[in-house]
């Protein structure tokens, strides 16, 4: 797989941190498609909710953004959420999906979306240490 150039993978370059989209070995971006895939409203929600946490570095509201554990955080659009992990100076989106249920279960993360994550985050270290190295000016 080519070496896909820094400024390819950035959603917003907010003042403390910037969002990426992680990349997974087949070369997908799961997190940019997913949020390309839906539409207003959620988009929206969850847009300001990254935007905000790039800005800001962190968001204390748990209804919008929590640590599920193993490092993974998700933020939270409605029914909609993104899956993200914190790598210095980024937050990188893993992938998105729809959540749906209530009481008891609504608050379980689902351990097929907790194994993607961690799945396409151990293959995306590897491929952003390359694209590190490749140069983030952004002509590369």
């Amino acid at each position: 797989m080519p070496i896909i150039p820094y400024r390819n993978i950035i959603y917003y370059d907010g003042k403390i941190l910037k969002i990426i989209w992680a990349v997974s070995t087949g070369g997908n971006m799961d997190g940019k498609i997913y949020l390309e895939s839906i539409g207003p409203p959620d988009w929206g929600k969850l847009d300001r909710i990254l935007c905000r946490l790039a800005d800001h570095g962190k968001i204390s509201n748990i209804e919008q953004f929590r640590s599920v554990g193993d490092g993974l955080y998700e933020v939270k659009g409605g029914a909609r959420r993104l899956v993200g992990y914190y790598t210095p100076g980024h937050f990188a989106i893993t992938h998105g999906f729809e959540k749906r249920g209530g009481g008891k279960s609504a608050n379980k993360f689902p351990k097929n979306q907790r194994e993607k994550a961690l799945r396409v985050k151990a293959e995306f270290e590897e491929i952003f240490k390359k694209i590190l190295k490749g140069g983030k000016n952004g002509r590369d």
